[in-house]
């Protein structure tokens, strides 16, 4: 899938098109810390509906 991502995003594609050739496939693993510092897998959801929101601050 990542192989798939960076060759999509070499290609000027429509947005919409980019998503719709994504659909249906399974995300990546990885892992990201939580608010209280701890590791989480995105692997330790499987199953369950995910939301991931990211924001910038300085």
């Amino acid at each position: 899938m990542l192989k798939e991502i960076r060759e999509m995003a070499s290609q000027p594609l429509d947005p919409d098109e980019r998503a719709k050739k994504l659909l249906g496939k399974a995300a990546p693993d990885f892992t990201l810390e939580d608010l209280d510092g701890d590791e989480v897998k995105l692997s330790d959801y499987q199953g369950k509906t995910v939301l991931l929101a990211f924001w910038g601050y300085s």
